[in-house]
């Protein structure tokens, strides 16, 4: 019974977690950083390299925010 609990326990913990990174993620004022940061799209960036800066630049602040 112990196991089966602690199961629910860090199911609730990941959901939580991953209900407070959307919402962090999602706030205004983070998305203005982000783009402030990230600004327009290099001159010889593709598509994809400037998506992968941008998600870069995500994943540091959010290791920032919640110290991961």
């Amino acid at each position: 019974m112990i196991g089966i609990s602690s199961v629910f326990t860090n199911a609730e913990k990941v959901e939580k977690f991953s209900k407070e990174v959307a919402n962090y993620t999602t706030n205004d004022e983070v998305l203005s950083t982000i783009s402030e940061q990230i600004g327009e799209p290099k001159e010889d960036e593709s598509e994809q390299e400037f998506v992968e800066r941008a998600s870069h630049l995500l994943r540091e602040i959010l290791k920032k925010k919640f110290k991961v």
